[in-house]
This record gives structure tokens, sequence and C-alpha cells, in this order.
């Protein structure tokens, strides 16, 4: 004859008492480690301090219901990258926090120098056109300007490019046309606050930090197409 164990019924209800607990700690701990977690990201113009991390909560929830960026190429646009080659690999993981926006792995320390003397090269080449700066947007880091552009609707002084310091990844003002190509090609998501913004010819892009010299290559040129699309060379 089987005999019922209630054993299952008295045991359940610690089991679920105990499940709500760690459910309510870890919540409970949730702003402390998300805190840390965007201070660890580095510097951005938003300040660290709970009202900066609360404006940056806020911002990430309202970016949460809104429809991803769709690139989409033009017809008839011959792009100057259209030959870029594939980015090989998976492309790396960013933060959740909206701003500062940040690669989480695929980086190595050696490239950033490169980095910025690519800019310097690239700003050299239309030293008639192109300032050198602090970036407008970040606050900090290396930035490059077309002062012309900012009459042409480009804002922040004409910023069209930044690098993320210490990191190596930057941002990119590119004729949407060529941002599909970017991002198709693997180098390049739209930017988290891309949604936001109502840019019919451009689109900031994040650009992921470059592994090796081809890379850097392929970086180097998405940089001068945003530079002479905002010179109008």
């Amino acid at each position: 004859m089987n005999t019922f164990d209630d054993s299952r019924l008295t045991s359940m209800p610690v089991k679920l008492r105990l499940s709500t607990a760690s459910w309510l700690n870890k919540l409970a701990r949730w702003p402390v480690t998300d805190y840390a977690a965007w201070v660890a990201l580095g510097n951005s113009r938003m300040e660290h301090s709970v009202r900066g991390w609360l404006a940056v909560t806020a911002l990430r929830s309202a970016l949460s219901l809104r429809r991803p960026v769709a690139l989409s190429r033009v017809d008839g646009h011959i792009s100057a990258l259209a030959d870029l080659p594939q980015r090989r690999g998976a492309r790396p993981s960013l933060a959740a926090h909206p701003i500062p926006q940040r690669q989480l792995d695929q980086c190595t320390p050696d490239m950033l120098c490169q980095v910025q003397a690519m800019l310097r090269a690239e700003r050299t080449q239309r030293i008639a056109h192109v300032a050198l700066g602090i970036s407008a947007l970040e606050k900090h880091g290396t930035a490059l300007y077309v002062p012309q552009a900012r009459a042409r609707g480009i804002r922040h002084q004409g910023e069209v490019v930044h690098v993320h310091e210490p990191q190596g990844s930057l941002h990119v003002l590119l004729p949407t046309a060529d941002a599909a190509v970017v991002c198709e090609r693997g180098y390049a998501e739209p930017d988290s606050l891309s949604s936001l913004r109502l840019h019919a010819r451009h689109t900031w892009l994040f650009l992921y930090y470059p592994r090796c010299e081809s890379e850097l290559e392929a970086i180097r040129r998405i940089v001068g197409v945003a530079l002479d699309s905002a010179c109008q060379l």
C-alpha cells in the first residue's frame, strides 16, 4: 500500500521562502553592483554620482522601449567603403549602460597609441579643414572637428570622431548609407543614443577597438570617409 509523503508539502514553502529571500537580496544589491559597473566603464560626460547614475538608468529604461535603429543602404549610392573587408570573428560585447557606451572585451592595451596617431595623421592630411581637440561630446579624449560643418547641421562644434581613452574604441559620424556598409562588415554598430536622434543624412556609430593592423587600416578608411564627408571634399 502506497503511503502519502507529506515531506514535499512541508519543504516547498521553505524553498519558496529561500528563493524569494535570495531574489530580494539580489534586487536590493542591484543598485550597488550596477553603480560600480557603471563607474568602472570610465569617464564620460556624465558625472560619477548617484544623480548621474540615476539619469543613465532612466535613459537606459527609456531606450529599452524603443525599436533598435536599422540602417539600410541608399539606392544609387556608391559608398567609398564598398570594398571594405569583412571583420573576422564575433562582434565584441558592449556594456548595457548607454552613457558611456563602452566595449567590454576584445581589447588589448597596445593599439591605443596607434589609434591616436592615426587620428592625428588623418587631421594632418586635411589640416585646412579639420581641427584637433578634446571631445565636446565625451568631455575628454582626442577628437577631430570640422568647424565649417556646423553650418550644415553637424552639432557639438562640428565634432566628427572621438576616441575613448584609455580603451581605444571610437565614435564616428558617417553618412547613413556608408554607416550601413560599416555595420554590415562588422566594424561597428549604431550609437546607443541613435534611436533618439533624427539625423536623416548622418549616423553616429560605435567603432570597435581595432585588434590588429588590418583592422586599424579599416578604421582609418572609415574615419577618412567621415571627415571627407563633413568637409564636403
